[in-house]
C-alpha cells in the first residue's frame, strides 16, 4: 500500500507549455483544449504575457511556479539555436530536483522526429498520427491527472450531469453516493439528515493521522519553486567581501595572528567507536607560522563561534568530469585544472538553524524555518542568496576580533567548495591514471569515493525525505579534508555565477553585485545518485528577494579579487 495522499488542495494544476514559435499554431490548439479542463490551468507565452514585462524574468518564474512542464518537440524545435534551448536547459534544471517517479517533463512529439538526447529518460507521445490524437491527448490528461493527485490537488473531469435521479433522494445523499463507490445503505425509514452524518466520518477516516516527522517543512528546491516568497529587507551588505584583494600565491597561514587558534588531533584519536573524535580547542596551542603540509590536514582544525573549519591546502586540482563519465552533465565539462594558491578553512558542517537564529534575533528577522526549534542541529534551509550575504556580513562584525587581517567568513566559491568536497591530495605515485604529473591527486565521485554508498548520505535512496542532524553520516561519508555532509541533506550556496567551464576566479563569475544565476552544490535529501555527486552543479535564478530551498557552508579565506574596474 503506497504513503497517504495530500489533502486536497484547491487550485488547478499549473502546465507550462515549452516550444517554438514555429510550432505555435498547434501548440495554441492544444493550449485551448488543456484550457477546457477546469482543473488545468495552462501557461502559453502569449497569453500570459503582456507589453512591457521582462520575457526572461517572466519565463523563469512560470516554470519555477509550475507543476508540469509538456515540451513539444518538432524537427524545427530540437534543431533550432536560439531561446527554445535556452529555455528547455531550464526545464531540465528544475527537473533534476524532482524527487524519482515525478511526473514533471511530458516530451510530445508533433512531428515524426529524433527525441534529444536529455530527454530520453521521459515517456514521450506521439501526437503526429492524426488517427492517435484523441487516445494520445487522453493520456496525457491521465498523466497530468496522476501529477494533480501527487500534489494533493482536485481534479474534477467534467461528467453529463444525471437528472433523471429519483427526487425523493435528498442532495446530501446524491453527493455521498458520487463520492463513494460502493452502494449507499438504504434509508427510507431515516429522516433526510442522516446522509449527512454518515459522510461526516467518511471524510474524517480518510485523512491520515498527522506525523510531526512525515512532513518537513523543508522541501527540495524546486518543489518550493512554486511558492516564491518575498523576504523582508536584509540588513545593508557592506564592502567586505571584496574591496580588499590579497597577493596571490602567499600563504594565508602567514597572515594569521596570535588570536587565531588550531587544535591538533592526536592521529589515534580521529575515529573512535565509528564517531568522530571532537575535542576542545587547546587556548594554549597557536598557529605554527608555516605551510600546512597535505600529510597534516586531518589534524588542523580551526574554531570561530562555535564552529568547526577544516584546512584545506592551497594547490592545484582538476575541477569537473570527464566526457567519459556517463554521470556527468555537459555543464560540468571540460575537466580542467584549477590553482587556488591560498590556504582556507572550510566549515566541517552546514550553517545549523540554532547557528543562524543568532544572527535573526540580532537583526529582528524572522527564523526561515517554521519549527527550528524542534531541529536546532538539522542544516537551515528556505534562504535566499542575498539573506546569506547578510548573514555573512553579521558574522563577519560578530567575529572581527577573532579574524586575521585578509580573511574573512564568506561563501566558498565554486572551486573552493569542490576542492574541500572531494580532492584526495594523493602522494606521488598514488595519482590516477588520467591525472596530469604536475597534479598529484584524485578526485572522488562523491566526498568518500567513487562508489555511491546510500549509508554514507542524506539522499533520495536513503529515503529519510527530509533534512537529517549534520554529521549524521560522519566519519564514514567524510571528505578528505573531513567536511560532512557535502552530499546530500541540503543544497549550499556557492558565491559564484552560473558560467561555462573552465573555472576562471577572474572572468566576472565572482562579481557579487550581479543578479544572473548562482550556482547551488551538493544535492539535497530528495535528490538521486546523480545529483548529489561533488561535480554536480544547480543553478537558481537569483533577484533581490527570491528565496529558494538552499542552505549554506561558510568558508575561512582570504578576500575575493575582482578584476579592475569591478
Amino acid at each position: 500500500m503506497g504513503p497517504p495522499m495530500p489533502d486536497s488542495i484547491n487550485r488547478p494544476l499549473r502546465v507550462f507549455l515549452c516550444h517554438s514559435s514555429h510550432d505555435k499554431p498547434l501548440v495554441r490548439e492544444l493550449y485551448q483544449k488543456l484550457r477546457a479542463e477546469t482543473w488545468i490551468q495552462p501557461w502559453l507565452d502569449e497569453e500570459e504575457l503582456y507589453p512591457g514585462q521582462d520575457w526572461d524574468v517572466e519565463i523563469e518564474k512560470a516554470v519555477e511556479r509550475t507543476d508540469a512542464v509538456i515540451v513539444f518537440l518538432s524537427k524545427n524545435s530540437i534543431n533550432k539555436e536560439g531561446y527554445v534551448q535556452a529555455e528547455l536547459r531550464y526545464v531540465l534544471d528544475i527537473a533534476r530536483t524532482k524527487p524519482e517517479e515525478t511526473i514533471f517533463v511530458i516530451p510530445f512529439k508533433l512531428e515524426d522526429c529524433q527525441v534529444p538526447r536529455r530527454l530520453m529518460i521521459y515517456q514521450y507521445v506521439d501526437y503526429f498520427l492524426e488517427a492517435q490524437r484523441e487516445r494520445t491527448f487522453a493520456r496525457l490528461l491521465k498523466s497530468l491527472k496522476m501529477r494533480a493527485d501527487s500534489l494533493g490537488l482536485k481534479t474534477e473531469p467534467p461528467e453529463p450531469k444525471k437528472e433523471s435521479k429519483s427526487p425523493e433522494k435528498p442532495v446530501e445523499e446524491k453527493k455521498l453516493v458520487a463520492e463513494n463507490p460502493k452502494p449507499a445503505p438504504k434509508t427510507e425509514s431515516k429522516p433526510p439528515e442522516k446522509p449527512v452524518e454518515e459522510k461526516k466520518p467518511i471524510v474524517e477516516t480518510s485523512k491520515p493521522a498527522p506525523e510531526i516527522e512525515s512532513k518537513p517543512p523543508e522541501k527540495p528546491i524546486a518543489e518550493k519553486k512554486s511558492a516564491v516568497e518575498t523576504s523582508k529587507p536584509a540588513p545593508k551588505i557592506e564592502s567586505v567581501l571584496s574591496e580588499k584583494p590579497i597577493e596571490e600565491k602567499k600563504s594565508v597561514v602567514e597572515t594569521f595572528k596570535p588570536t587565531l587558534k588550531l587544535e591538533s588531533k592526536p592521529p589515534e584519536k580521529i575515529v573512535e567507536k565509528n564517531k568522530p573524535a571532537i575535542e576542545k580547542p587547546n587556548p594554549a596551542q597557536e598557529i605554527v607560522h608555516q605551510p600546512v603540509k597535505p600529510s597534516s590536514i586531518t589534524s588542523n582544525k580551526l574554531v570561530l563561534g562555535g564552529m568547526e573549519f577544516m584546512c584545506v591546502p592551497a594547490g592545484k586540482f582538476l575541477m569537473g568530469s570527464t566526457k567519459e563519465n556517463t554521470l556527468a552533465d555537459d555543464d560540468e565539462q571540460p575537466q580542467h585544472s584549477v590553482d587556488i594558491p591560498y590556504d582556507y578553512w572550510m566549515a566541517r558542517f552546514p550553517t545549523t538553524n540554532e547557528h543562524y537564529n543568532k544572527y535573526v534575533a540580532a537583526n529582528g528577522l524572522k527564523h526561515p524555518v517554521t519549527d527550528w526549534m524542534l531541529k536546532k542541529d538539522h542544516p537551515v534551509v528556505n534562504i535566499s542568496w542575498n539573506d546569506v550575504m547578510a548573514y555573512c556580513q553579521w558574522l563577519n562584525d560578530f567575529l572581527k576580533g577573532e579574524l586575521s587581517s585578509g580573511l574573512v567568513l564568506r561563501l566558498p566559491t565554486e572551486a573552493e567548495w569542490e576542492k574541500a568536497a572531494r580532492w584526495n591530495p594523493s602522494p606521488i605515485g598514488r595519482g590516477s591514471r588520467s591525472t596530469p604529473k604536475a597534479i598529484r591527486g584524485e578526485g572522488y565521485e562523491w566526498p568518500w569515493g567513487s562508489e555511491f554508498d546510500k549509508n554514507r548520505c542524506n539522499s533520495g535512496e536513503g529515503g529519510k525525505g527530509m533534512t537529517t542532524v549534520v554529521g549524521s553520516y560522519s566519519p564514514r561519508g567524510d571528505s578528505p579534508y573531513g567536511c560532512a555532509d557535502m552530499a546530500g541533506n541540503v543544497w549550499e550556496w556557492t558565491h559564484s555565477l552560473y558560467k561555462s567551464y573552465p573555472y576562471q576566479a577572474k572572468d566576472g563569475r565572482e562579481d557579487k553585485k550581479s543578479l544572473d544565476f548562482r550556482v547551488l552544490r551538493g544535492g539535497a535529501f530528495a535528490c538521486n545518485v546523480r545529483l548529489v555527486r561533488c561535480a554536480c552543479r544547480f543553478r537558481l535564478g537569483l533577484r533581490p528577494d527570491t528565496r529558494g530551498n538552499g542552505g549554506l557552508r561558510i568558508v575561512v579565506a582570504p578576500l575575493i579579487s575582482l578584476p579592475s574596474g569591478s
